[in-house]
């Protein structure tokens, strides 16, 4: 290692330290915690609302000098937290997961309100995960606004029934009456209530009997459109109308600030009804649900508990995800292709916590080929399926512009809406959304979003637009070979690549279908490579042509370590793709089955007449033949007589000069030029012959072209079973005469 990248480390070295210093500092007396503390789950809280950080003491600290004198060093705080003042009321909990033990550590986080302050330490101990959270809020009665120290507002408190009346919810009241819910029971003080009271029209809507001031009497003012009905039934609608109310009512009083995501709240109902509430911290503004039903006002405090007022009434909910798939007739195929899937059960557990994007048979019935395939493939169909899951309850509500999701296969789809008010997710329309489970939500969706897993090689070649590469299939008539393809993977060239064939060379494989077909068989290997991290250097694999393809890896220094990974020398992209039932992989050259050894390469080709000549007049045609691998840095002809009329023959007159100068031509490793870099501060290539001399190689600037020592490289990477050959324009008599750079070298061989 040069002096100058000694010196750039070291400048390196005291930035980092600097910042790990400030951050240090700051945040380890924002969180109360000491510099030895464990830290298992910290970050840095930069995105906590800004308010929140005013309120904390730090100090910035740039631990730079000796034996602790700090060269630099600046102290600011705020400890005038609001929540310190008067009438804020804390609340304190405790939880522990013993399912999860780890390492020990802590983490805090922090969420900061207008009129609450939420603080969590989150522990993790030998005995499990402990959540400890502590809520600050204005205590009853009083209330803040902007910056006040405190809640300093006194404010006037209404019972609940008042409350009503006020907030204009006069349904929620007749309805309580009619059913025998005595209004006055909402004033006792001895239980705080928490209600979600939908709006009059709501009510109006859902239950046409509010209106009448009592449903067991009265009937002769029913609408005319109401059929009488016995005292029974009149009794039984009582009941469905007294407990839909009760599973409106939570006992204790739950504000705003103490609801989390996915939260379950029990209701009075007597059927054991849960209120599920989701919040969402969306753009443009925060959206709070109750049963997937838009809470349009939260924190309407009475004397005895609070209101939150809800777009729409609460439906009871008793059916699980898998229950509303099988009474839903729209969604006979949804329901057959769960029975056969692990899914199945996982829908029917009411401890879960899912949005179902369920597709119609309809929609299904668009894709033939894609119902065919996942009936007869399990996995498959358990990819399809997963697609259509989200591990988390999304309601419509919680869909703002456009935001993006995982599934169950981990990856993003997107859900839009538009300006029409309809919801997208891809491209998929969302028919009937919040079909609410006990749980998760169900939506009905009018296409099936279709993952790649889901496809077949043609099918990821035809969505990654790889469209030459479909060409060639068609005209070696292997469509269906590729579509039924199963547990292979399959190096596909880009369309780049198939262009850069010479016009001779594609002239001749589209005339000759059977030359075609050995050439894409080529690019087939019979096993499934599930993720680049399977392939190691070195690596043969065999392919359904008959020939090996080999793996290289290679690893580049700078700044930061580089890897490149190559099959017959084509660059493979670090992006692959899972199909169904196989795995396609896109490199940036087509591969074609090599004619033989690195000899046999050399004495086919009329341009090494010379140099093959003279492999074998210094006994080195043999070794060329063995195992390999071997890279050969092959002089034309050309290059020979540019070295002067009778240099070859003196070289045959002196076999160790001979075999000395061609040894300075071959490496025993494999160098493709995909792993050569241009020379900089903090790298530079070299390769070791198998002369013992070691020669400079690399990149011209930022063009195609690569060196060894003094020749060019005029053809890279013809390719032979056991290694490669690179042509070159020049004759490598001895030692490199490039000078050497400051960086740390790359070596082949």
């Amino acid at each position: 290692m040069g002096k100058f990248q000694l010196l750039t480390l070291a400048v390196f070295l005291v930035i980092l330290h600097v910042c790990l210093s400030y951050r240090d500092s700051k945040w380890d007396r924002f969180r109360g915690l000491s510099r030895k503390a464990p830290r298992w789950m910290d970050w840095d809280r930069s995105w906590m609302p800004r308010g929140h950080r005013r309120n904390f003491r730090h100090r910035f600290d740039f631990d730079f000098g000796f034996d602790g004198d700090s060269w630099f060093s600046f102290d600011s705080s705020w400890d005038r937290s609001w929540w310190k003042g008067p009438n804020v009321c804390v609340t304190k909990t405790e939880e522990i997961d013993e399912d999860t033990k780890h390492l020990t550590g802590a983490s805090v986080l922090y969420h900061d309100a207008l009129d609450s302050f939420k603080y969590t330490r989150i522990t993790m101990t030998s005995n499990g995960l402990v959540t400890e959270t502590d809520l600050y809020e204005c205590c009853d009665g009083f209330t803040r606004s902007g910056k006040e120290y405190g809640c300093p507002t006194e404010v006037p408190l209404l019972s609940m029934p008042e409350l009503l009346d006020e907030l204009e919810l006069s349904q929620f009241v007749s309805l309580l009456n009619s059913t025998g819910l005595d209004s006055d029971t909402l004033s006792t003080k001895t239980t705080k209530l928490t209600l979600f009271v939908p709006k009059n029209e709501a009510l109006k809507s859902y239950i046409p009997l509010v209106s009448v001031r009592s449903l067991g009497e009265d009937l002769k003012d029913m609408p005319s459109s109401v059929v009488m009905v016995s005292q029974d039934i009149t009794n039984s609608m009582i009941d469905d109308a007294r407990n839909l109310l009760l599973g409106h009512m939570v006992v204790g009083r739950v504000t705003s600030s103490k609801f989390d995501n996915d939260q379950l709240l029990e209701t009075a109902s007597p059927h054991g009804a849960y209120v599920r509430m989701n919040v969402y911290s969306g753009y443009p503004k925060k959206v709070i649900t109750a049963n997937c039903q838009r809470v349009t006002s939260v924190d309407n405090i009475a004397d005895n508990g609070v209101i939150h007022i809800v777009e729409n009434v609460l439906k009871p909910v008793t059916d699980t995800l898998l229950d509303l798939i099988k009474k839903n007739p729209e969604l006979s195929i949804l329901k057959t292709a769960l029975g056969s899937s692990q899914l199945g059960s996982m829908l029917k557990d009411e401890d879960g916590q899912f949005t179902i994007l369920a597709p119609t048979d309809s929609a299904f019935k668009k894709y033939e080929d894609l119902l065919l395939k996942i009936t007869s493939n399990s996995d498959c169909l358990e990819n399809i399926l997963k697609n259509h899951v989200l591990p988390v309850t999304l309601c419509s509500a919680g869909v703002q512009g456009r935001i993006r999701t995982k599934n169950l296969l981990h990856k993003r789809l997107e859900m839009s809406r538009d300006k029409d008010d309809k919801i997208y997710i891809e491209k998929a329309q969302i028919v009937t959304p919040d079909h609410m489970a006990v749980n998760g939500v169900l939506f009905i969706i009018d296409d099936v979003i279709i993952p790649d897993e889901a496809l077949n090689v043609l099918q990821l070649a035809e969505k990654r637009e790889l469209s030459e590469f479909g060409k060639l299939v068609d005209i070696a008539d292997m469509k269906k070979q590729f579509k039924t393809a199963e547990n292979v993977t399959v190096f596909i060239p880009s369309n780049e690549a198939i262009q850069a064939l010479p016009s001779k060379v594609r002239s001749e494989l589209t005339k000759d279908g059977e030359a075609l077909s050995d050439i894409l068989e080529y690019h087939i290997v019979p096993d499934r490579i599930v993720c680049r991290r399977e392939l190691w250097n070195g690596d043969k694999l065999d392919t359904l042509q008959g020939s090996q393809l080999t793996i290289n890896e290679y690893s580049q220094y700078g700044m930061f370590e580089i890897s490149t990974q190559t099959v017959q020398c084509a660059n493979i992209q670090k992006t692959y793709y899972k199909g169904c039932g196989s795995n396609v992989y896109i490199i940036d050259k087509v591969m074609i089955p090599p004619a033989g050894s690195v000899l046999d390469v050399l004495a086919q080709d009329p341009r090494f007449s010379t140099l093959v000549e003279l492999l074998k007049m210094a006994q080195l045609a043999d070794t060329l033949q063995e195992t390999g691998p071997f890279t050969v840095f092959a002089p034309t002809n050309k290059a020979f007589k540019s070295l002067g009329t009778d240099a070859v023959d003196e070289l045959k007159d002196s076999p160790s000069t001979l075999k000395s100068i061609l040894l300075n031509h071959i490496s025993q490793a494999s160098i493709c030029c995909a792993a050569l870099t241009r020379k900089n501060f903090f790298n530079s290539q070299k390769v070791r012959t198998m002369s013992g001399n070691v020669f400079d190689i690399g990149k011209k600037d930022y063009r195609e072209t690569y060196y060894l020592a003094n020749a060019d490289v005029t053809e890279c990477d013809v390719m032979a079973t056991n290694g490669v050959v690179h042509i070159i324009d020049d004759v490598i008599t001895g030692r490199s005469e490039r000078h050497s750079f400051w960086g740390r070298n790359g070596r082949f061989g």
